[in-house]
């Protein structure tokens, strides 16, 4: 995948009568694709210094950012421009809107619900998510197993996969050791389709997907499978569990980790099968869940995923 280009901007926010409102900007050059403020960097300029410019030449709102998170939104523009754009989150206080023209055609305040359906694309909706979830502290995440029939063709939109990889462990000459290797992982439109197809065969085999979910958009998703393996039959596979880009480090992974867990148990499983990337915040995740080297490798998945560290939990 090639470099992306680069963006950065603001979600901004004000607290009116109690209630938080967020602005959403209508594009110029479309004349209908509503988002959040944003622009490139100028030479020289950091990614908060380019959101803080952008948004006072386009809004005339003067923002001090809350730096202590970001949200992304990625996008493939004109079929082939891999774009990337960098939000912050910020507070405008009791200023009034005064747009550009020549790149904004409208503006408009709103709640969460009000904001969140005007929005044109599901990778804007995610970003607002993330910045409702921080201001409300964290509440609202709802866990639960889904059903066959949810699985439609866009039941993953807005999932942003993405991850840069830096560091992941490798066997060499009798020795596991952590290396420097770089690569990204990404689902496009593609790959989001193709995921859930997997995941209803999944559920079409007796298995279990799991979901969370905050204001309806999927922000973490674990599937089990239902095939039991090893010696004593005592495995069942965890056969995916990713989070969005968005919404990693809050706990999501470990809640539906011990959803899957204690339906493996109540099925009969002794043990639960990890086939699990070998990168570094990986093995951390599951490292800290207290899961450990398999002690039977299944060579169906060690074949598929070599380079995987093939794992165990014992329930």
């Amino acid at each position: 995948m090639s470099e992306p280009e680069r963006s950065f901007g603001s979600v901004i926010y004000r607290i009116t009568n109690g209630k938080t409102e967020y602005l959403a900007v209508k594009s110029q050059t479309t004349k209908k694709h509503w988002g959040f403020p944003k622009g490139h960097a100028t030479k020289g300029e950091t990614g908060i210094q380019t959101a803080i410019r952008e948004v006072f030449e386009e809004t005339s709102i003067k923002i001090s950012i809350r730096d202590d998170l970001t949200a992304y939104e990625r996008y493939i523009l004109c079929g082939n421009i891999h774009k990337e754009v960098t939000f912050y989150i910020a507070n405008a206080g009791g200023q009034q809107v005064t747009v550009q023209p020549s790149e904004i055609a409208d503006f408009r305040w709103g709640g969460f619900e009000e904001i969140y359906n005007l929005l044109t694309y599901s990778n804007s909706r995610n970003v607002l998510c993330r910045a409702e979830l921080y201001l409300n502290g964290g509440k609202g995440i709802e866990y639960r197993e889904i059903s066959y029939d949810e699985i439609t063709e866009d039941f993953l939109s807005g999932f942003d996969r993405y991850e840069e990889i830096e560091k992941a462990w490798r066997e060499e000459q009798g020795r596991v050791i952590l290396k420097d290797i770089k690569y990204t992982e990404y689902w496009d439109d593609n790959e989001l389709k193709k995921v859930s197809e997997e995941l209803k065969g999944i559920l079409l085999q007796g298995g279990s997907v799991f979901a969370a979910y905050f204001k309806n958009t999927i922000i973490g998703i674990a599937a089990l499978d239902n095939h039991f393996f090893g010696s004593s039959s005592q495995y069942i596979q965890l056969s995916m569990l990713h989070i969005s880009r968005n919404f990693r480090g809050i706990g999501i992974g470990k809640e539906l980790f011990k959803l899957s867990q204690r339906k493996a148990k109540h099925m009969g499983a002794q043990k639960m099968y990890i086939s699990a990337s070998s990168c570094e915040n990986a093995q951390i995740f599951y490292s800290r869940l207290g899961c450990l080297p398999a002690r039977e490798i299944n060579p169906v998945l060690y074949k598929l995923e070599p380079f995987d560290r093939h794992l165990e939990y014992v329930l």
